[in-house]
């Protein structure tokens, strides 16, 4: 099984689980908020690639509907001209 395929539930839990094992590791809450604030600056660094990667998909597939509605107009334009 994969760790992208794990439902919410199991997803949180093993995230919970290892905030804890974290938090008995380190004992400490300098580390604690360095590291706390480390993977959350990693987190948000992937949310900014998701999101621009989903928000220039979205425009290809928007700019692709928006060429293939202006060749169905042109090719109904052309049928006229042929009749």
């Amino acid at each position: 099984m994969s760790f992208f395929n794990l439902n919410g539930f199991i997803m949180s839990a093993l995230g919970a689980l290892i905030g804890l094992l974290l938090i008995a590791i380190l004992n400490d809450n300098d580390k604690e908020n360095v590291l706390g604030n480390f993977i959350v600056g990693i987190g948000c660094i992937l949310l900014i690639d998701a999101s621009q990667q989903e928000n220039q998909n979205k425009t290809k597939e928007l700019n692709l509907a928006d060429e293939v509605s202006k060749l169905k107009k042109k090719l109904a334009e052309l049928e006229l001209k042929i009749k």
